[in-house]
């Protein structure tokens, strides 16, 4: 019996380590894709703020995606993250004024200040793109954090392309790594956790329906 339960704890072990390889090696790869192209918005996915101002990680997010904009690719710019706490301001409100210095109108720039992470970043943009009517996004992100991005647009609804920042604030192999890690590690506990999403999802979808 104990033998059988160490072969099982083993084969556990061996199939997430092969899932976070797995995983990992398809952030990398993923990571090179870059299809940019013109859409109806650009949303710039959250990221610190640091004393009131854009984190190196979110000033290059924000610099992508005003120059998608200024480059004609889309005539929208959704800057999505809330506040880290009550009394700070928004990711998206500091990235929107960031954005106005650098000349982008703001009857050009949404924002949402509710969320907290990623796939509640692509979910309140979804809301946005659904009340303006905007069909299609480019999607700016760190390219290590893309897939598990897009995986999650997909999931989210939104019609998505990939849109990765040009330099990353993650330029040593010292701080890729770790990043590049939690990338693979975050991609395989979101797939894994899928079908119970899925669920979740279409049940709250009947219910709030029925009602």
């Amino acid at each position: 019996m104990i033998k059988r339960i160490s072969k099982w704890i083993v084969r556990l072990a061996l199939l997430l380590v092969f899932l976070y390889v797995f995983s990992t090696l398809f952030v990398y790869f993923y990571s090179f894709k870059d299809d940019t192209r013109k859409a109806d918005a650009v949303i710039v996915l959250g990221a610190a703020v640091w004393f009131n101002k854009p984190s190196p990680v979110l000033k290059e997010r924000i610099d992508h995606g005003i120059d998608l904009y200024k480059k004609g690719y889309a005539k929208k710019i959704i800057f999505t993250g809330g506040k880290y706490n009550a009394e700070t301001p928004s990711e998206s409100s500091i990235s929107k004024k960031y954005a106005i210095k650098q000349g982008v109108p703001a009857n050009d720039i949404y924002i949402e200040e509710s969320s907290r992470i990623t796939e509640q970043n692509l979910q309140n943009a979804k809301h946005i793109m659904d009340h303006e009517h905007l069909k299609n996004a480019l999607i700016v992100s760190d390219p290590y954090h893309m897939r598990r991005a897009m995986t999650m647009a997909a999931f989210t609804g939104i019609k998505a392309f990939t849109s990765p920042t040009e330099h990353s604030a993650y330029r040593t192999w010292g701080k890729k790594l770790p990043f590049l890690s939690h990338e693979g590690i975050n991609l395989a506990g979101y797939v894994i956790t899928y079908p119970a999403r899925w669920i979740n999802h279409n049940y709250i979808k009947i219910t709030w329906t029925d009602l």
